[in-house]
């Protein structure tokens, strides 16, 4: 368990992120993950929920992550293996902190490979914030959402043109 308090934001006002993962043997063999952001309220054994959501690991053995809070932000950082073919990623779960919002916010993660496997497991809504108006883009998310982990396809091949532009990749 990994567990930071903020700095006081201009107003004076703080929240504490709390990550933890359960021990494996009270739940599925998968890792998981569960954090959240919490602000104090008027009653001290009720702090407000300002963020709680949970991520699954590949395996037990994998989980790894590093927590980081500011006055106005919070990150997670995680290495566990991606989605779309199962090779060891590293992912940035970052979250503005604006009052009791949060949003997350770039970036997704290190490495393009990482963020593309991103990408794909947000829902759409959250997915087109992170790429240019283009409505073939909601289609090819949708059907790479629905892969099951480590089963991509290649969809096509084009042949590169070499510096001779005659298709021929020298």
């Amino acid at each position: 368990m990994q567990y930071k308090v903020s700095p006081a934001d201009d107003n004076g006002k703080w929240f504490l992120v709390i990550a933890h993962q359960p021990p494996t043997s009270c739940g599925p063999q998968e890792g998981v993950l569960r954090y959240k952001a919490l602000r104090p309220s008027r009653d001290p054994n009720q702090p407000e929920a300002i963020i709680a959501q949970r991520e699954i690991f590949g395996g037990a053995s994998e989980m790894s992550y590093r927590l980081d809070v500011q006055s106005d932000w919070f990150a997670i950082t995680e290495r566990k293996p991606r989605k779309l073919d199962s090779v060891p990623g590293v992912v940035i779960l970052r979250y503005q902190v604006n009052g009791n919002q949060v949003q997350r916010v770039h970036p997704l993660a290190v490495m393009t490979e990482n963020f593309l496997d991103q990408w794909v497991q947000l829902p759409w809504d959250e997915a087109k914030r992170w790429t240019k108006q283009d409505a073939s883009l909601e289609g090819l998310h949708s059907k790479l959402n629905k892969l099951l982990p480590d089963s991509a396809e290649i969809q096509s091949v084009h042949r590169c043109s070499g510096n001779g532009g005659d298709g021929s990749t020298g």
